[in-house]
C-alpha cells in the first residue's frame, strides 16, 4: 500500500498538472467547510473526491480506506450505543471525517512536492510536505528490512515496536543530516 501511495505522485493525469493546484486547493477548502452546511453537501464531496481518486488510479486505496473507516465507525457507534451517548451528530462527524480524508488524500496523491515549492517557495511548509513523502519511503525501507530479518505481519502491537523504533531513529537521523546540510548552505 505504501508503494502505491509513493507511485501516485509520478502518474500523469490531468490532476497531476500544476495548473490544477488551485482547483485542488479549492476542493479541499470546500470539503473542509462542508461541515458547516449539511450532510448532503458532505456526501456530495465524498462522491466527487471518490470519483477523482478512482480517476487518478487510487481506487484500491480508497476501497481499503473505506473498509477501514466502516470497521472503525461501527466500533465507535457501538460504543456510543452501549454507553447511551449516541447522537446523530456523531454519525455526521464520522462521515465528515471520511470526506476530509478523501479530499486531503486526493490533494496529496496528485500534488508532487515540486508543485508546493513552486506555489509557496522554499519554506517550512514546502519542506514539511517534501518530508511527508520522504517519511513514507523511510517507513517502507524499514519495513522491508525488518521483513528480511523475519518480521511477520500479525495483530500483536509488540511486534511492531522494532519497526516504530527503527523508523523513528532513521527519520530523526535523516532530518538532522538535512538540517546540518541546510545550515552549511546558509539557510537558517
Amino acid at each position: 500500500m505504501l508503494e502505491e501511495i509513493i507511485e501516485l505522485h509520478t502518474k500523469s493525469t490531468v490532476l497531476h498538472r500544476y495548473e490544477y493546484i488551485y482547483l485542488k486547493l479549492l476542493l479541499v477548502i470546500l470539503t473542509l467547510a462542508s461541515r458547516a452546511v449539511n450532510l448532503h453537501v458532505i456526501l456530495a464531496f465524498i462522491v466527487v473526491n471518490s470519483v477523482l481518486l478512482i480517476y487518478v488510479g487510487a481506487g484500491a486505496l480508497l476501497a481499503l480506506a473505506f473498509i477501514s473507516w466502516c470497521f472503525l465507525t461501527s466500533i465507535i457507534i457501538s460504543l456510543n450505543i452501549l454507553f447511551s451517548t449516541f447522537k446523530t451528530g456523531i454519525v455526521v462527524n464520522l462521515i465528515y471525517g471520511f470526506a476530509s480524508f478523501t479530499s486531503l488524500f486526493l490533494f496529496y496523491s496528485t500534488t508532487p512536492p515540486g508543485h508546493i515549492r513552486k506555489l509557496l517557495g522554499f519554506n517550512v511548509i514546502s519542506l514539511t510536505y517534501l518530508y511527508l513523502g520522504y517519511s513514507i519511503r523511510i517507513l517502507l525501507d524499514a519495513l522491508n528490512a525488518l521483513k528480511a530479518r523475519g518480521l511477520s505481519p500479525s495483530f500483536k502491537l509488540l511486534d511492531y515496536k522494532y519497526l516504530l523504533r527503527s523508523f523513528t531513529v532513521l527519520l530523526i537521523t535523516r532530518i538532522m543530516e538535512t538540517e546540518e546540510a541546510l545550515k552549511a548552505r546558509g539557510v537558517e
